[in-house]
């Protein structure tokens, strides 16, 4: 079955806040929550206002940003072949440390996206009521179609035929949710794999 693997809780969990650091502030780069945007070069910096000693192994450092650690890095590499991508990143921890492991942003590339993934009916999103930003010229542009949750944590269905094979997957509508699959899930737990929360969601039954 899907998991959902939300890495904002994990990140509460474990008590970790933080913010880019001046020099690399990637705050308004991010159009879209898991790609890397373009004209980024390695290492991004983090500065880490709190943590705990040793980081997790998948969680989202600040924003909705995922990081990784060599553990996790090898595993998503090999269920995800070229379908994602791994920044090095520099952690200032909270004392002014610079964190002794590695660690790596997390980006994915297109073939992780799905068209109408999710069974919109049978699960707790709605249409997002944000259809259209203001461009600095004044101009109101339209946004893609996109859902909103209206549970947390929401109850998601997936079509089974939209997903196919894919280990990890974001609906193109509902792109603040990053799913995997049953193997990839029980992989990570196999592993200690920490710093997110699984949430269990389901494929829908064909007859």
């Amino acid at each position: 079955m899907p998991w959902v693997l939300d890495a904002e809780t994990g990140r509460d969990q474990f008590e970790i806040a933080g913010r880019w650091h001046p020099e690399h502030d990637l705050s308004r780069a991010f159009v879209d929550f898991h790609r890397l945007p373009e004209g980024v070069e390695a290492p991004v910096h983090v500065l880490l206002t709190s943590a705990p000693e040793r980081l997790p192994e998948y969680t989202a450092l600040l924003n909705r940003q995922i990081f990784a650690g060599l553990k996790a890095r090898d595993l998503l590499e090999k269920f995800l072949a070229n379908e994602v991508q791994f920044t090095d990143a520099i952690v200032t921890m909270p004392d002014g440390s610079v964190y002794g492991e590695s660690v790596f942003l997390v980006t994915f590339g297109d073939g992780v996206y799905v068209d109408d993934g999710i069974v919109v009916e049978e699960s707790d999103v709605t249409p997002s009521s944000i259809t259209h930003v203001q461009a600095p010229d004044g101009r109101s542009i339209p946004l893609p179609p996109r859902l909103d949750v209206t549970k947390y944590p929401p109850r998601l269905m997936w079509h089974r035929s939209a997903v196919g094979d894919r280990h990890i997957w974001i609906d193109k509508r509902l792109r603040n949710r990053v799913v995997a699959s049953d193997d990839l899930y029980q992989a990570m737990k196999d592993a200690g794999i920490t710093g997110f929360q699984a949430q269990e969601s389901l494929f829908k039954r064909t007859h």
